[in-house]
């Protein structure tokens, strides 16, 4: 499921500067119990760690 990994990612970094929400809008079509909805819960969860400050 590597490239498919990679495929969400990059459809998320090109459409999110536009707001669109490519994560959600994945998992809406695979399902949350598929194994495609379970790697787009791991990238959301990523997703929002990044979004706090970065402590040093």
């Amino acid at each position: 499921m590597r490239s498919f990994t990679e495929l969400a990612k990059d459809f998320y970094y090109n459409t999110s500067p536009d707001g669109y929400e490519a994560y959600h809008a994945l998992k809406e079509i695979f399902g949350p119990e598929t194994q495609k909805g379970k790697i787009l819960d791991h990238l959301i969860k990523e997703e929002k760690g990044m979004d706090g400050p970065i402590h040093f």
